[in-house]
């Protein structure tokens, strides 16, 4: 299929990550860091290519070699997460209806805007609340182990429901399927480890940890692709190759987070008469 991509959260990654790495040399996309495999370049290629769809996100079919290639995407974070969902996604949704209010009442002119988005729960000290830079770095980790588990299961379970979408939508049997897992922390500041000094030390990649390792290998996913909001520059691949390195990998439950507790959304705009 040509390209067809309209849906908004697929063509969205696809402009945060690959668009603004056109010219990738191999080091901005690392097509095959994760594995010896050089054929997981073409699984950007048929991202690019693929059919705009609901459930799941898109989906890509080779009659060539007759094989369905499914995609769907989906988001976490290290915020607290309840019934109502992300806390982080509730405050940005907060500030961005309050934002938006502003505009439609502003007049002519320059409209400068500075809010803060929590993503932490903070400490109330009389009429304010306070947030600590490095503290809850354990509850961070959990959040951040908890919402991607959650997250990839709930879809994990759904597969087979992909396929047999697609195929109905095909009206073919397809004799090969594979299925792409495309993934993004979105957190705000990125999600860092907290170092020896107790400061902010390197990112945490999902590849690289026993969490995900243990879902991916119970999975019938074949590919996840990985994205970190914070640094679109390392937008990584991996295929179940990857499973080979289980025993190299940081299991997150030994390890200290250092997120940012909130911060700032900066907002410019100016309204001229028509």
């Amino acid at each position: 299929m040509s390209n067809s991509i309209k849906k908004s959260e697929l063509f969205s990654f696809i402009q945060r990550y690959l668009f603004s790495t056109a010219n990738c040399d191999g080091k901005t996309v690392n097509y095959n860091r994760f594995s010896a495999n050089e054929s997981l370049g073409k699984i950007f290629d048929t991202l690019l290519n693929c059919f705009d769809y609901d459930c799941p996100d898109g989906y890509h079919y080779d009659e060539v070699i007759d094989t369905l290639t499914i995609f769907e995407h989906f988001e976490f974070d290290c915020s607290p997460n309840n019934k109502g969902g992300s806390m982080l996604r509730r405050n940005c949704s907060e500030v961005t209806k309050t934002i938006n209010k502003e505009l439609d009442n502003m007049g002519y002119g320059e409209f400068r805007s500075e809010k803060f988005v929590a993503q932490s729960e903070g400490v109330k000290d009389g009429n304010t609340v306070v947030y600590h830079m490095g503290a809850d770095g354990d509850k961070f980790r959990d959040n951040y182990i908890n919402n991607f588990k959650a997250t990839f299961d709930n879809h994990a379970k759904k597969v087979n429901s992909y396929i047999n979408n697609c195929k109905n939508a095909l009206n073919k049997a397809c004799s090969s399927v594979k299925i792409c897992f495309i993934i993004e922390d979105i957190t705000m500041g990125g999600t860092c480890y907290k170092n020896e000094r107790g400061s902010r030390g390197n990112e945490v990649h999902l590849f690289f940890t026993k969490q995900f390792m243990d879902v991916f290998r119970d999975s019938p996913v074949d590919y996840v692709i990985f994205g970190m909001l914070q640094s679109p520059e390392m937008l990584t691949i991996c295929d179940r190759t990857i499973l080979a390195d289980y025993d190299n990998v940081i299991d997150l439950k030994s390890m200290e987070f250092y997120v940012f507790p909130a911060m700032p959304q900066f907002t410019f705009a100016v309204k001229r008469p028509i």
